[in-house]
């Protein structure tokens, strides 16, 4: 049994050169897909940041302005 191992130890070598290769783009492929997902993220959060801060600026002037109209 140890002979065959001798023999077979190539083959094995190339497989774990191959299943580490093949993990290693694996890897790089799904840490690239996380960044571009955190990316997209912040994009709309931001957006959806600037549109509540809008509607609620626009509040803000519209109260004092009746508040102006009431004290008038």
């Amino acid at each position: 049994m140890v002979g065959i191992a001798f023999y077979l130890e190539p083959q094995i070598d190339e497989l774990m050169v191959s299943f580490k290769e093949q993990d290693d783009l694996k890897y790089a492929n799904e840490h690239l897909e996380n960044e571009e997902f955190y990316e997209e993220v912040v994009k709309t959060d931001v957006a959806k940041f600037e549109n509540h801060y809008t509607v609620w600026k626009e509040s803000v002037v519209r109260f004092h302005k009746l508040k102006q109209e009431d004290a008038i």
